[in-house]
This record gives C-alpha cells, structure tokens and sequence, in this order.
C-alpha cells in the first residue's frame, strides 16, 4: 500500500474517533438525566389498569407505541395515568414485548416526578430498557469507534514495510 493511501486511512480513522467522541457526548445527557431519575424520582408499585398498541405515521412510516393506564397512590391521593413505552417503533413486535412485561392486572414498579406526580417512569432501574436510548446511541458511536481502530490498524500493517526500511544505512552518507 502506497504510503499517501495508508496516510488517508489515518485521517479516516481519525475522523471515525472524532464521530465516536460525539456520539459519546450526545449520549451523556441522557445517561445523566436517567440517572438523576434514579436518584431523585420516588418509586412506588402501580397497578396496571388497561394496556393496548397504538400506530402513529411519521416521517419514518408507521410506528407502534405500547401504552398503560396506571392507578397508583401518592400519600392520600390516588392518581390514574397514561404511560407510553419508551418510544416509537416499526417493529410491532417490541411494542407487543411491552404488553407483554406489563400486562392489564398486573403491578409494576414506577418511579414519578415528585413535582408533577402523575409524569412516571415504567420499571425505572439500571436495566437496558430504561437506558435504551442512551445505549443506542452508544452503540452507534462504537461501531465508529471499531472502525476507526480497523482502519489505524489496516494502515500501521502497510506501514511496516516503510518502517522496517528506515534509512539508517543513508545517515552516513552525508
């Protein structure tokens, strides 16, 4: 490989980290939010009063959100809410995974705004799907990051040659 070729894959690779560093930065405010709903939301059990799937057209097509009516009490009062799975997907089948974790009847662990009690949080904890979006986004900077490494890695093997042929023997020939 010529050397300006392994050079260009470098700055590829570089630029790939930088991708990485980004994307672990959009992720950040989301794992932090999260988890300052951990530390500072109270939790309590509610009682799932009805679930059901309900399809929304965006921009992206169709999309399937899972959605809860939940009774819970707060001190004296009893309050009732609707609660949407985490997000929009294409893929029927996850919102149907949700009904299924959080059938009608069933209690389930909430976390609320103790400022505004009937904004919840379904299952809150450190599990995958509390963190759902901050780990997607993650995942997407890795798969950056990876490639960066291939690429460094790819370009320092074509470099081996150059550099096993340094120019020792030319340092005397001034």
């Amino acid at each position: 490989m010529k050397p300006e070729t392994s050079a260009t894959l470098k700055v590829i690779a570089v630029g790939c980290f930088i991708i990485f560093l980004v994307f672990l930065g959009l992720s950040a405010p989301f794992y932090l939010r999260q988890r300052s709903i951990l530390k500072n939301w109270p939790t309590t059990q509610a009682k799932v009063e009805s679930a059901d799937i309900t399809t929304v057209q965006s921009n992206r097509g169709r999309q399937h959100v899972a959605r809860f009516l939940v009774m819970y009490k707060v001190g004296d009062r009893v309050i009732t809410t609707l609660v949407k799975s985490d997000h929009a997907d294409r893929n029927r089948g996850r919102a149907e995974e949700w009904l299924r974790r959080f059938s009608p009847g069933s209690t389930v662990t909430i976390a609320y705004n103790p400022e505004q009690p009937d904004l919840v949080r379904l299952d809150p904890g450190y599990n995958r799907y509390f963190f759902a979006v901050p780990l997607f986004i993650t995942k997407v900077g890795l798969l950056f990051a990876a490639v960066a490494l291939v690429l460094f890695w790819i370009a320092r093997r074509a470099d081996a040659p150059y550099r096993q042929a340094s120019p020792q023997g030319l340092a005397g020939s001034n």
